[in-house]
């Protein structure tokens, strides 16, 4: 519920940025909102582009009434800002091996129980069965 919440919150600003004109501390508030959202749950990159999406149309066809640099500003920063740092946060967490012994994932020959080496396709019938010590 927290990612929507931040996403929510990243609408509000987006929607009175549009109406009223963005400031500065708005830009940065909706992209901090839309990036903690991100971060929560990486399925809102999608809502955070349909986001700046819809506030680059509404700058775009809002164009005579104001100046829309701000708002296509706001716009590009909300669309690149968060999905950049999810992907970085992604690369530089995925190499690194928490208590897994830099195995993470993959699938042993053999495996040590108990100090003896036994091959990974003998242990799990024998731990499901519960004959293995």
């Amino acid at each position: 519920i927290g990612s929507l919440l931040f996403f929510l919150v990243a609408l509000h600003i987006v929607l009175v940025g549009a109406e009223r004109g963005f400031r500065p501390w708005m830009t940065f508030a909706a992209v901090v909102a839309a990036t903690l959202a991100v971060l929560v749950h990486e399925r809102y990159i999608a809502g955070t582009i349909g986001l700046a999406a819809g506030l680059a149309a509404i700058a775009w066809f809002r164009r005579h009434e104001r100046a829309p640099r701000p708002s296509l500003l706001a716009a590009v920063l909300i669309a690149v800002i968060p999905f950049g740092i999810f992907a970085l946060a992604t690369k530089l967490l995925a190499d690194l091996p928490m208590a897994t012994d830099g195995r993470a994932g993959q699938c042993p020959d053999r495996l040590a129980v108990h100090g003896q080496r036994v091959p990974g396709d003998e242990l799990r019938p024998a731990l499901v069965r519960g004959t293995w010590p």
